[in-house]
C-alpha cells in the first residue's frame, strides 16, 4: 500500500514543472520554525470528510480525509479527531487563493491503549505540485510536532500526513500555526493542487482498512 500511494504521489507530482533547486524542510519541535498567526476550529461533534477553520487573520483552512471522517474536538486552535479514534490520513489546506511560508502541527498519540497506532507517518505538501517529502517517526505517547518551511522562500498552499502503513494513524491533528499567510499568484496552481488531492485519494481508497481499537 505504501508503494502504491507513494507511486500516485509522484505521478500526481510529476504533471507540473517545479523550480530547481528548492530546499523544503521538515523540522521537529513546537517552536522549531517561526509562525505568525494559530489556526482556529469551532467545535462539531458531527463526523465528516471536511471540517473547516480559519486563521487568526480571516483566512479560511480546510481539513480533509480520504479515510477518516473528522470531528472539531474543540473551539479555539485547531484539534481534529477522527470518529474511529485514529486519524489514518489527514490533509490541511488553505483557501480562497491564500497560501502560506512556514507551519508547525502537533501529532498527538492516542491518549489509551489502541491498536494500530502509528510508528512513522509519510508526509507529502502542495507548493502547489504535490511532492511527497518522506516518512517521520512518531511516538505512540504523548506529543509529536512538526514544521514546514522552504530556505528560498517556498508557498505552499497545503499539507498531507498519511500513517505509513496508512492503516495505522494517531490520535489528533492539534496546534497548528502557520505564518506568512499571503494570496497565490497563479490562479491554475489551485488546478495543480486538486490534481494532486485526487492521487493521494484515488491510492487510498484502493484499499481502506477497518482499524478496531479498545480502552485501557
Amino acid at each position: 500500500m505504501r508503494s502504491l500511494l507513494i507511486s500516485m504521489m509522484m505521478a500526481g507530482a510529476a504533471l507540473v514543472a517545479t523550480p530547481a533547486g528548492a530546499t523544503v524542510i521538515i523540522c521537529d519541535g513546537a517552536n522549531c520554525v517561526n509562525t505568525d498567526e494559530n489556526v482556529l476550529v469551532d467545535k462539531n461533534d458531527t463526523p465528516s470528510n471536511l471540517v473547516t477553520g480559519s486563521t487568526q487573520s480571516g483566512v479560511n483552512v480546510n481539513f480533509t480525509s480520504v479515510t477518516d471522517l473528522l470531528i472539531g474536538a474543540a473551539n479555539g486552535q485547531a484539534t481534529i479527531d477522527a470518529q474511529d479514534g485514529l486519524l489514518n490520513n489527514l490533509t490541511f489546506s488553505m483557501l480562497d487563493g491564500y497560501s502560506f511560508g512556514s507551519a508547525i502541527f502537533n501529532l498527538e498519540a492516542y491518549a489509551g491503549n489502541i491498536t494500530g497506532e502509528a510508528t512513522s507517518v509519510l508526509l507529502a505538501y502542495y507548493d502547489p505540485a504535490l511532492k511527497t517529502f518522506g516518512t517521520l517517526a512518531v511516538k505512540t505517547n504523548g506529543q509529536n510536532f512538526f514544521g514546514i518551511y522552504g530556505d528560498a522562500g517556498e508557498r505552499f498552499y497545503g499539507v498531507t500526513i498519511s500513517g505509513d502503513p496508512v492503516t495505522t494513524g494517531w490520535g489528533q491533528l492539534k496546534q497548528l500555526r502557520v505564518g506568512g499567510v499571503g494570496m497565490i499568484p497563479e490562479p491554475a496552481t489551485w488546478a495543480m493542487m486538486i490534481l494532486g488531492m485526487g492521487a493521494v485519494g484515488a491510492a487510498m481508497r484502493r484499499r481502506k482498512v477497518r482499524v478496531n481499537y479498545s480502552m485501557a
